[in-house]
């Protein structure tokens, strides 16, 4: 799972994109490795660099340097720098329009992996705000039957879908960004 830049011209050696040098040096002196501990020193807090973006688990160096894909979902995906992780201003609608055309996209490509990493961001961006109409189109065909039900309105039979899968099933192993935004 550990992603890094070509080697550093000042240590020879490869760090996690966006991270220099003194960086690493303080977070490998605040990470000791502690198995009983996630890899923390007692009143430390962890200092995670990279979250999986399948799962949203988020992880030390430590964690991950023997590991080629996510410890706790097995993810063999591109993981997120946490030194990416911002607040981003945005309309509802412009998520729906985003999260529905990249979750048909994903659907054609045949590709399980990639419905599966749409449906898990589309997810964490929902659970942001619960209230508001779903990400996608599988989720929001999926609430439609409860959603006519509180209204009163009876479906006489299945949701035609044309083709649109139900939602999958995906583990949520933490919370990718979620609380982690710098300001």
């Amino acid at each position: 799972m550990k992603f890094g830049n070509p080697e550093c011209d000042r240590c020879g050696q490869s760090h996690p994109i966006g991270l220099d040098c003194e960086e690493m040096e303080r977070r490998r002196r605040r990470d000791e490795w502690d198995p009983q501990n996630g890899g923390v020193r007692p009143g430390d807090e962890r200092m995670e660099t990279t979250w999986c973006l399948d799962c949203g688990g988020r992880f030390t160096e430590r964690e991950i340097e023997r590991v080629s894909g996510c410890p706790k979902c097995h993810s063999r995906g591109v993981p997120c720098s946490t030194r990416e992780d911002v607040r981003v201003e945005v309309n509802w609608h412009e998520l729906r329009v985003l999260g529905i055309w990249a979750e048909n996209w994903a659907g054609r490509s045949n590709d399980p992996k990639m419905v599966r990493t749409v449906t898990a961001i589309a997810r964490r961006l929902q659970r942001q705000h619960p209230e508001l109409a779903p990400l996608t189109l599988s989720a929001e065909i999926a609430a439609l039957p409860a959603a006519l039900a509180k209204e009163g309105i009876e479906i006489g039979g299945p949701i035609e879908k044309h083709g649109i899968a139900d939602p999958q099933p995906i583990p949520i192993n933490g919370p990718g960004a979620v609380g982690h935004v710098r300001d």
